[in-house]
């Protein structure tokens, strides 16, 4: 799957710089997050993103293998620790994301949440 960001539709105003974005994807949000630091709206130097991500209960499941998302992460840490170190997948995977477009990860929150923990809850405070 992929996605595309459009600045006229996302960022309408030029002078309006984006300053926090909120993803909520149904399942495994990483497409969006790259779509965000790839895309060529205008983000503010300082840039709060927050994300309820669902891919946890695919690898609950042993289904990381086949998720083109977290191909680098089964190399990593192999598929039965995936859902494990989940949380620490997903800030190595956002730092690197980040990066892309220049930003650090000044500060990092992350949690399970849901039914048996299924779901991760996160957040960044990025600077460029």
């Amino acid at each position: 799957m992929e996605w595309i960001v459009r600045k006229e539709i996302i960022n309408f105003n030029p002078e309006l710089r984006i300053n926090f974005i909120d993803i909520d994807p149904y399942g495994d949000p990483w497409a969006f997050v790259d779509a965000v630091f790839r895309s060529d709206c205008i983000y503010d130097d300082n840039l709060i993103i927050v994300v309820t991500d669902g891919l946890r209960m695919r690898l609950k499941k042993a289904r990381a293998w086949c998720t083109s998302s977290m191909y680098e992460a089964v190399e990593a840490y192999g598929e039965s620790n995936c859902y494990t170190n989940y949380k620490e997948i997903c800030r190595e995977l956002f730092t690197t994301k980040a990066a892309i477009a220049g930003y650090v990860i000044t500060n990092w929150v992350s949690y399970y949440c849901g039914f048996l923990g299924q779901m991760t809850h996160y957040a960044a405070t990025l600077d460029r």
